[in-house]
């Protein structure tokens, strides 16, 4: 058994097929890691939420690998490997976003999603590249980011300042040109990404690294998606909001809230609506058992006065048992 097939069995819920899958794609990946002169990885979703493990890995032989231990077998979670979650659970590629590997370097990631034949993401293909080698052009991007913002304000005859309504609002805003760069986002938007897992500057970020479901930055300009879409990505809910400018410098503003609450006093409600709807069912069965014992004892005990006692007792108890009838089959909408 290969070491691919045993870890899929053991960690994740993968198909018979699926792994094939990841099989056949794993030969390939020392000829991904000798042409893009990186580290190549193949990660898989575990059964847990927010967790994957590297199933296959290839070092590049063109140049030194960033890694000293084998790391096939370990486990990527979404604090330290964003952009991995994140391909796996919307099925978007992720470009240069950083991570922190499991030997705690600095890395910038690329990720492809892996599909099976249902078009399902089972898996992704990821790039790594040492982050320190860039560390001054880094900087210099998060100054042209931070100009970019600014000289987008100027356009737009605004200045965001901490008295703008956006940083006072609870809905995430981001906001983008007609690029799909971003070029504006309030500290609640920043706060979710790094929730997320993001660990860079957003402002300056291409629209498709930052969304949250599979669709283009062109799809939602052309209305070809779904204004408002409910997500969940761990044990995060989401619901996103997308409202398309074509006139203005920026086109396009994504409002994403934070129900994660909401559905979980929904899931409550639910849950407690099905436990008295069961109280109501139980107590309305026991309530017609009683009755039931009633009748055979009225059959044995003589006298007419003691009969109609029993008979009234019967009649009402089973009145009630008829009101928990129509409780019990009472839904949460009512």
């Amino acid at each position: 058994m290969s070491e691919i097939r045993r870890l899929c069995l053991k960690y994740t819920c993968l198909s018979e097929s699926d792994i094939l899958i990841i099989e056949n794609i794993a030969t390939t990946l020392q000829l991904i890691a000798d042409s893009a002169n990186a580290d190549v990885f193949i990660d898989c979703p575990t059964k847990h939420n927010g967790e994957a493990i590297v199933v296959a890995e290839a070092k590049p032989s063109t140049k030194s690998s960033l890694y000293k231990e084998k790391v096939v077998g370990k486990f990527a979670v979404r604090e330290n490997e964003p952009a991995s979650l994140r391909t796996l659970e919307i099925g978007m590629p992720s470009r240069d976003l950083k991570a922190i590997t499991q030997e705690y370097i600095k890395v910038k990631q690329s990720v492809e999603p892996i599909r099976n034949k249902e078009n399902k993401t089972i898996g992704v293909l990821i790039v790594e590249k040492d982050v320190t080698e860039t560390l001054n052009s880094n900087r210099k991007l998060e100054i042209l980011a931070r100009t970019n913002e600014e000289l987008t304000s100027q356009i737009t005859n605004r200045t965001y300042k901490e008295s703008d309504i956006t940083y006072h609002i609870n809905d995430a805003i981001l906001i983008f040109d007609e690029n799909g760069v971003l070029r504006f986002k309030n500290p609640v938007a920043e706060q979710l990404y790094k929730k997320l897992g993001y660990k860079e500057e957003l402002i300056g970020m291409d629209f498709s690294n930052l969304s949250l479901y599979n669709c283009s930055f062109e799809e939602i300009m052309n209305n070809d998606c779904i204004d408002v879409k409910d997500i969940d990505i761990g044990d995060v809910s989401l619901q996103v909001k997308y409202i398309v400018q074509s006139s203005k410098v920026l086109n396009l503003v994504m409002l994403i809230s934070d129900v994660t609450d909401m559905r979980q006093k929904e899931k409550e409600l639910i849950l407690k609506s099905v436990v008295i709807k069961e109280i109501h069912h139980r107590v309305k069965n026991n309530l017609q058992t009683i009755a039931s014992l009633l009748r055979l004892q009225s059959r044995r005990i003589k006298g007419e006065e003691f009969t109609n006692a029993i008979n009234e007792s019967i009649n009402r108890i089973l009145s009630i048992a008829a009101t928990h009838e129509i409780l019990a089959k009472q839904g949460i909408d009512e």
